[in-house]
């Protein structure tokens, strides 16, 4: 069968079923139902909902209401799918976001900063430089957009597009300029050409001219967009199958293959010579940490995505900057995977006499299971020599957006040492009943670890010690008297709990793959392990794992708008340690953790809600807020005319380097 003809099909069956001669107009009821499930998801499971009207000034009850009126009065389907934007959007949260049927995308090959107020371009592509002999330089003011303003491009996108902080907001709206989507309801702009090819027209006003420039730039059209079927009652059967085909023909006219995602899923646990007891020791840590994301997952949601998270720094290195990877001078069958685990990019320079580090993190994200394993030996790794070769160390944690809450702990951990629980982030959550689940299940997983790394000490002819035992055991009570917390809120109807701590899981996963490691170390069959261990640390001695050593030395973290999630919990944590200096300017304020959701029915929907708060010492709040720096650094248009090349300089001489 012709796959163009598959959609022809579902919108004559569609659009028969909405013929009054097969469906009682009253039916039309079920969207209304769908629209009220909808809003009793976000009643039910939106941690901050009782907190937006002071933080953004929400009014839900009108904002519900406004809604429902909409879905009740919609006459197609674009019209519902534009309602069900906007409703999750009016929460402003950056971690609050809904999937539609569309994967169309206008691509233009030109990126835009948002700087000093203004909307400048950053890049222009030299195949769109050349075919649209468009004279434009980076620093570039942009003026409209098919003869749309700036501000009026803004207005279009707010109702579908805002995080609930004005500067993030805009950060991420001017990024959209590149990248027409349905969701962002620019697609609306672009023209056609005969070719079936996208062109747009953009103004812009030069920086050194002070005149005005025009550019029709090309674009690069992919996916499939929204099907706009009517929601009317009273067509005909010929009315129905004249808006059936007129559609096919729309579809037919804009459809492009749509681009291919492979995930990529790294297996390479089996490098690791371990014995099978030693194997399902890693095997049920690895469940740990899965169930901890299940609580406290900091990532931003995939449909939120934006272009940030890039490995190396976006400015200019000094030229005598020499690259680290934090490993000694190993085997290349084991150093090259775990050079990777980390994720981070690291170099030390000098400058005025000193010797400086600079760490970028540009996420929170494991690559694979084996960089969750290695990760905090290898920062431990990594660290260790800065504190040696540095005298100060520059974190740079610019569009950052987020990851996993145990990379957090852990970059915390080889900066202030043992985690203090109340300095340490916390978060009140909806105490639900799938919560208390995961939270049982996860003790109990705990548990078994601990089980098994005793039978297989045992095995070995050995014992953990006593102070090991110790330490185990007071991990779950602390772990129980959270549990209980959060059951007596569930209990008593509460919609939040207390604040809890939940850093105890990358406390506990820390210790367990270490105590793991020294153990295999000490072992002669395992001489693959205590290779491994001269690798991650220069000063060959597993015993350093348990010696606690962290990097002492003055710090300075780079912080910005598109900082989100883990992006705005771990400046925060470092901060409220005064262990850090923040360096940029305000985080996002996506301050909650997010989990997925989905429902059923004539326009089936998945969406991400924020579930619980980040919530620092003395009450703070980070959802909205974001986390303020010491120090103010903010980009200019100087910066991006001659492509950030003198911007860490500038930074280094405002911090006194």
């Amino acid at each position: 069968m012709n796959l163009l003809l598959i959609p022809a099909l579902l919108l004559l069956q569609a659009c028969t079923t909405l013929n009054p001669a097969n469906r009682n107009p009253s039916s039309i009821a079920p969207l209304e139902n769908e629209a009220r499930m909808l809003v009793d998801a976000i009643e039910v499971n939106y941690g901050p909902l009782k907190m937006k009207e002071e933080s953004v000034g929400l009014r839900w009850e009108e904002h519900k209401n406004r809604f429902l009126e909409r879905m009740k009065g919609a006459k197609s389907s674009i019209e519902v799918y534009q309602s069900v934007l906007e409703l999750f959007a009016g929460l402003k949260d950056a971690h609050v976001s809904v999937s539609i049927p569309s994967s169309y995308q206008v691509r233009f090959d030109a990126q835009f900063m948002r700087v000093e107020g203004k909307v400048l371009l950053s890049h222009l592509g030299a195949a769109a430089r050349q075919s649209s002999q468009c004279a434009a330089q980076a620093g570039d003011e942009l003026v409209s957009i098919e003869g749309r303003g700036v501000p009026e491009l803004f207005q279009l996108m707010d109702p579908v597009l805002h995080v609930g902080n004005e500067r993030s907001t805009r950060a991420l709206q001017t990024r959209a300029l590149s990248t027409w989507t349905e969701k962002n309801r620019l697609v609306t702009l672009a023209r056609a050409t005969p070719d079936g090819k996208g062109v747009a027209r953009f103004a812009f006003r030069s920086r050194t001219q002070q005149t005005d420039l025009d550019c029709t730039l090309p674009a690069q059209i992919k996916g499939s967009p929204l099907v706009a079927f009517p929601l009317d009652a009273h067509l005909s059967d010929s009315d129905a199958l004249a808006a059936a085909r007129a559609e096919l023909t729309r579809l037919a006219s804009v459809t492009k293959n749509p681009a291919r995602v492979r995930a990529k899923h790294d297996s390479d646990l089996g490098r690791l010579p371990l014995s099978r007891a030693d194997r399902e020791i890693v095997e049920q840590a690895l469940k740990v940490a899965e169930l901890q994301e299940q609580l406290v997952g900091l990532s931003l949601p995939e449909a939120r995505s934006v272009e940030i998270g890039q490995k190396r720094p976006y400015f200019k290195l000094p030229k005598n900057f020499r690259r680290i990877n934090g490993l000694g001078a190993g085997a290349p069958i084991i150093g090259k995977p775990f050079n990777r685990a980390s994720g981070v990019f690291a170099g030390i320079f000098k400058r005025n006499g000193k010797r400086i580090g600079l760490v970028r993190v540009p996420s929170y994200m494991p690559g694979s299971s084996m960089s969750l394993l290695m990760a905090d030996m290898s920062l431990r790794a990594l660290l260790s020599q800065m504190e040696r070769k540095t005298d100060l160390l520059i974190l740079d944690q610019t569009h950052n957006p987020g990851g996993a809450v145990i990379l957090s702990d852990w970059l915390v951990g080889t900066l202030v040492g043992d985690l203090d629980p109340e300095k340490h982030l916390k978060f009140a959550v909806r105490p639900r009943g799938d919560w208390l689940s995961t939270y049982s299940q996860l003790t109990l997983e705990l548990k078994g670890i601990e089980q098994k790394e005793l039978q297989a000490a045992l095995g070995a002819g050995k014992a953990p010690s006593s102070n090991q035992v110790f330490m185990r055991k007071a991990y779950l009570e602390q772990m129980q008297k959270q549990y209980e917390r959060v059951f007596a809120s569930y209990a008593r109807g509460e919609f939040q709990s207390p604040p809890v701590s939940l850093y105890l899981t990358s406390s506990y996963l820390k210790d367990t793959v270490d105590s793991l490691f020294v153990r295999l170390d000490q072992d002669r069959r395992h001489r693959f392990a205590g290779a491994l261990l001269d690798v991650l640390y220069p000063f060959h001695s597993a015993q350093a794992l348990s010696d606690g050593r962290v990097y002492s030395k003055p710090v300075f973290m780079m912080i910005d708008e598109l900082d989100f999630s883990g992006g705005d919990a771990t400046p925060a944590i470092l901060q409220d340690y005064g262990r850090v200096k923040l360096v940029g300017v305000n985080t996002a304020g996506a301050g909650g953790t997010v989990e997925q959701f989905s429902s059923k029915g004539m326009f089936p929907v998945s969406y991400s809600l924020t579930t619980s708060l980040m919530v620092r010492p003395g009450g703070r709040l980070v959802e909205n807020y974001g986390v303020k720096p010491d120090i103010e650094f903010e980009l200019t248009s100087q910066d991006v005319a001659d492509g950030f090349s003198s911007t860490f300089d500038r930074l280094l001489t405002q911090l006194g380097l």
